[in-house]
């Protein structure tokens, strides 16, 4: 029974389903050799029955021991910590001092006094004892979880030997006692492990209903509950302040770093808001970068406090990634009950807009929700931009425009790069930039890019039927590779269309690749197949790894405009740009350069060679239904 229990320590105290899986492979093995080993030998030995017994049963139980062990070791995985080892060597010890009294008692005979073979009980003893006090494996922790599939199907696989035996002998008119005690014994602690299960299953649904998978803290549908629950039933006993906390510029961690050390910070927070939280009040995680607290019967100086006294200890508590010191710093809203609103929703949607207020003031400070400073009318202004996004995916509102490609050494227009537009109520078109932010917020930006891709294969096709010779390029947005049914929506509408992929050019922001590298490669890879091609977008603002852009399978890099608006006149750019064309060229990649706006600008490009640009000085955006039929065109969200 110990061995279950060393080799996974972590379960000693809240899970028995190990102890009952021992149990029953220790009653099978036990039963099925006393039935078909033990009886016979001890019935047709000349010795003592009880000494034939005792004598048989030391190997005996030991096979049921290595049994055990075996099993055991095999269901966590092969995990061979140092536990692992020496209770394997405690069990050797056990095994070889077993062997040797077996054959002792049965040739010469054995004397109990001062035999020096109780030297290795002795030793298998204290081997056992040290495995207990030896510290556990913190990795064999984090990862038992979930039992493996051989931990699942143990106890019952266990059993069929048994049972198969037991209704054999029945079948054969030989019913044995022994077999079929064994057997009620298995069906009772394979019934106590399956209620076990249940139990746990249970324990786990509720936890993933309830609590954030990342932190452990409680999730946006526990605190609305427990928030919501509390307010309405102290509605006339006094006032409650609800924090609402935001971090500030995790979007740069995880677009320098990676997702894994934008969790990092997050889960740091987390710790930081347990701690300061240790009584009291409890925090939520709302999503994303979001945390929450509800403060009881704390009145505008008291949340004002408390809240400034959690940003401090935020700052004082950086993450450290990959040898670099994170700082992390939040900016923190509140709402007041009862004179900012009466219900939760008033109070999240207030505190929201005062938690925007303190980002757009710089981060790392408190802003109390104020409605004399416009806080309604920026909440009704968001809900109106939701409002008009998602009527414009569902009639088709937005509009596309067109701008050149130009291939530089030639001077023809090779493709164009659509932009988005949104008309507002006047009828006057909007940049991007005005309403993709309301869009991510509102978890809108996946059916933008959606729609973005269908309208760009629709107008391929289309082009296709009237014999024109065109390709598009559809720039996804930074939360595309988010979307994990994306790479099927892009089959289908290809498949659908009927159209050439090699027409369809797909940009990709540098910082999204690099932020979520295994999803983008799977993406870019399976669409390649196919036949379409990549473009990596912005390059050189994200400060990749090299190693990681050197297995981006991308045909483009298109060169971000930073570096090429002053080019002419500042020497830096210029030993930027020839880099970026020379690894370019290293990597089997050709360059675009974005924001050209003069014939000097266009000679360096050429003289650095870079092969295509793209600027208001080579080409204005334009309607996609007056652009030339013939020339290549490519199509961008943005």
């Amino acid at each position: 029974m110990a061995i279950p229990l060393l080799t996974f320590p972590e379960r000693r105290l809240h899970d028995q389903r190990w102890v009952i899986d021992a149990a029953i492979v220790i009653i099978v093995a036990g039963t099925i050799t006393w039935e078909y080993v033990m009886k016979p030998i001890v019935a047709e030995s000349g010795s003592a029955y009880s000494e034939a017994t005792v004598a048989l049963g030391y190997p005996l139980l030991d096979l049921v021991l290595l049994t055990t062990l075996v099993a055991t070791l095999f269901a966590s995985g092969g995990r061979f910590s140092a536990r692992a080892l020496v209770l394997t060597a405690a069990a050797a010890a056990q095994v070889i001092t077993d062997a040797v009294y077996t054959y002792a008692v049965t040739t010469v005979g054995y004397d109990n006094v001062g035999n020096p073979l109780e030297l290795g009980w002795i030793a298998a003893y204290l081997l056992l004892a040290i495995c207990f006090v030896l510290p556990s494996d913190a990795r064999a922790r984090s990862s038992s979880a979930r039992p493996s599939l051989v931990g699942l199907v143990l106890p019952y696989a266990a059993g069929l030997p048994l049972g198969a035996l037991l209704i054999a002998g029945a079948v054969e008119g030989r019913p044995s006692m022994v077999l079929l005690s064994g057997a009620v014994a298995v069906v009772a602690l394979v019934g106590s492990r399956q209620f076990l299960t249940l139990r746990d299953n249970l324990s786990l649904l509720i936890q993933a209903a309830n609590y954030d998978s990342l932190t452990g803290m409680a999730n946006r549908r526990l605190f609305e509950e427990d928030a919501g629950r509390h307010l309405r039933r102290h509605r006339d006993a006094g006032g409650a302040a609800l924090v609402l906390l935001g971090l500030d510029d995790l979007k740069a961690v995880n677009d320098s770093l990676g997702h894994r050390a934008g969790d990092e910070v997050i889960t740091k927070v987390a710790q930081v808001l347990s701690e300061f939280f240790s009584s009291g009040a409890r925090p939520a995680r709302l999503g994303g970068d979001e945390f929450t607290v509800l403060l009881q019967g704390a009145d505008i100086g008291e949340a004002e406090a408390v809240a400034r006294r959690l940003l401090e200890t935020l700052r004082r508590r950086p993450v450290v990634i990959e040898g670099r010191i994170i700082p992390i710093t939040a900016s923190a809203g509140i709402a007041l009950r009862p004179e900012h609103g009466t219900t939760l929703g008033e109070l999240l949607g207030h505190a929201d807009l005062a938690m925007d207020e303190a980002k757009t003031a710089g981060g790392n400070d408190v802003r109390v929700y104020d409605p004399g400073r416009g806080g309604q009318a920026l909440s009704e202004s968001r809900l109106l931009w939701k409002q008009r996004i998602g009527e414009a995916l569902e009639r088709d509102l937005f509009v596309l425009y067109g701008q050149p490609i130009v291939e530089l050494a030639s001077g023809q227009t090779r493709e164009y790069e659509i932009l988005l537009r949104l008309p507002d109520d006047e009828g006057q078109l909007m940049a991007p930039g005005a309403f993709l932010g309301v869009a991510e917020r509102f978890g809108l930006i996946h059916g933008i890019d959606r729609w973005v891709l269908r309208q760009a294969i629709r107008l391929i096709a289309t082009h296709q039927r009237q014999g024109s010779d065109i390709r598009l390029a559809v720039n996804l947005s930074g939360k595309a590779f988010e979307d994990s049914d994306l790479l099927h929506f892009v089959e289908d509408e290809l498949r659908s269309a009927a159209i050439d992929p090699a027409q369809l050019t797909l940009e990709v922001t540098e910082t999204a690749a690099i932020a979520d590298l295994d999803r983008a490669l799977k993406f870019i890879r399976s669409l390649r197949r196919l036949g379409c091609r990549f473009a990596l977008d912005d390059f050189g603002v994200g400060f990749s790894s090299l190693h990681h852009l050197k297995h981006l399978p991308v045909d483009y890099l298109k060169i971000d405009g930073s570096f090429i608006r002053q080019l002419p006149y500042d020497a830096v750019d210029q030993q930027l740009v020839q880099g970026i064309v020379a690894l370019a060229r290293a990597l089997g990649r050709q360059t675009i350069a974005e924001f050209v706006q003069d014939e000097e600008t266009v000679r360096l490009l050429r003289e650095f060679g870079v092969e295509y640009g793209q600027g208001f000085y080579l080409g204005r955006p334009e309607p996609v239904a007056m652009l030339p039929a013939g020339d290549r065109l490519s199509a961008k969200a943005a």
